[in-house]
């Protein structure tokens, strides 16, 4: 009889074990969260703060997914990958769930700031994660139900919005936002300021550019460019918007980037 509750006991504990998964960046863990709920453990290497262009997972995360880990959730962005093949090699168990694929040609890795595409990114975690834990295959089905209206919202508000911007334009130094910029027709134009000062001249000559062409604000990704985007923001008046898309509530920072045509 004690034998028979010892194998109960083991096979309930089984059932409710959560599986244990890792993210890299908080918005990953983010859309992951909108499909599963609490129902999985997900962590996230890359915390707020964390400088994303000198991260190195740590020895302990490493410790984690050889230990612990069953679940690998990836954009495949380049930075990733080189931790991603490690994480293999230490944990031959790991499942990688790969939410992005890209164009060879295109290759913009923050497309996934377009609220259409981040519908073929929760179809991919719900896809996988009916296979992986059929027992909440119910909870996954009405949770990605919900999240799909969501996303067909947001997309209708930002669209509303853009066509309020009147054609105007923000200031740029690279071409991060191309994606999101081209799904709602939104114009910007590339800034390029390689001194620590300008002339009157130049000054006044950048004024006009502005008035000209409507320009509402400088959008910067990350921080990236914000000493160059205050110079300009010093001698000019416009405002330095800064969109930090590695944050968990990617929903507020994609609300936050029209904002900035305003």
């Amino acid at each position: 009889m004690k034998n028979i509750l010892f194998v109960l006991l083991i096979c309930i504990v089984s059932l409710n074990a959560k599986i244990n998964s890792y993210v890299t960046v908080l918005p990953q863990k983010y859309f992951i969260e909108q499909i599963v709920g609490n129902k999985i453990t997900i962590r996230n290497m890359i915390k707020n703060g964390d400088n994303i262009d000198t991260y190195v997972p740590s020895l302990k995360q490493k410790n984690t997914i050889k230990k612990y880990i069953s679940l690998y959730f990836t954009f495949n962005l380049s930075w990733e990958k080189k931790y991603i093949k490690e994480f293999r090699i230490i944990n031959n168990n790991l499942k990688i769930i790969e939410l992005i694929e890209f164009d060879n040609k295109m290759n913009d890795e923050y497309k996934w700031l377009d609220p259409l595409f981040v519908k073929d990114i929760i179809n991919k975690i719900y896809n996988n994660m009916v296979i992986i834990d059929p027992n909440n295959k119910l909870i996954y089905k009405r949770n990605y139900g919900k999240f799909l209206d969501q996303l067909d919202l947001i997309y209708m508000n930002i669209k509303r919005d853009s066509l309020r911007t009147n054609n105007a334009k923000v200031f740029v130094f690279d071409d991060k936002f191309k994606y999101f910029f081209k799904r709602f027709n939104l114009k910007s134009k590339k800034l390029k300021l390689n001194k620590s000062f300008l002339t009157t001249k130049e000054i006044l000559k950048m004024k006009e550019f502005i008035k000209n062409n409507k320009i509402k604000s400088i959008l910067l990704l990350n921080n990236k460019y914000l000493k160059q985007a205050n110079i300009v923001s010093k001698y000019t008046g416009i405002k330095v918007i800064n969109i930090d898309i590695f944050r968990y509530n990617w929903l507020s920072n994609i609300s936050k980037i029209i904002k900035a045509f305003r």
